[in-house]
């Protein structure tokens, strides 16, 4: 079974996955970060919340995941149709460009550099590769290996405490927040 049909099963067994709400992280490191909007691609989008709430402050957002069923999700959310919405996964996107913000949340991507040289193929020069990850996860890549891997320069590494009530990650509560600034 590939990735995508895993991901798709995964969404399938739920009406909504995650909690339809944008992630707090990211609310956190944008105002934190103090940026301003932009273009935008939500790496591992899911059903889409992030990607969403990136829209709706202004930022032009280009969303993807592997699993057509969140997409899908995601579209059907899009009441303004304005984010652009791809099915695929990190290393077969069809991504046009680089961007001033470069979103990952929770990725189940390999800790190599062959990845974190992708990701930051994304990234504009000037712009920020923000990742999240639920703090102390160690079998894939974490915040950390995207500190060490990445040629920019670490502005933002702290853990973030969140209160999710309900969808798939309500059992975490602390969040390892790394953001890369591309000098």
């Amino acid at each position: 079974m590939s990735i995508a049909e895993e991901w798709d099963e995964r969404y399938r067994q739920f009406d909504r996955m995650w909690s339809g709400n944008p992630n707090s992280a990211l609310l956190h490191a944008v105002a934190s970060l103090g940026l301003r909007p932009g273009f935008a691609v939500d790496v591992g989008c899911g059903e889409g919340a992030d990607a969403l709430w990136l829209s709706d402050a202004g930022w032009h957002v280009t969303a993807f995941d592997p699993s057509s069923v969140a997409i899908t999700r995601a579209r059907a959310a899009d009441a303004k149709g304005a984010v652009t919405w791809l099915v695929g996964r990190l290393e077969d996107v069809d991504v046009e460009g680089t961007f001033g913000l470069v979103t990952v949340m929770y990725p189940v991507l390999d800790a190599t550099d062959d990845t974190v040289s992708r990701l930051w193929s994304l990234v504009a020069p000037g712009g920020v590769l923000l990742f999240v990850h639920h703090e102390g996860c160690s079998d894939i890549l974490t915040p950390d290996d995207v500190a060490k891997m990445s040629p920019g320069r670490v502005i933002l590494n702290e853990t973030h405490e969140k209160d999710v009530t309900h969808g798939a990650g309500a059992h975490h509560h602390t969040d390892h927040i790394i953001a890369v600034w591309a000098e």
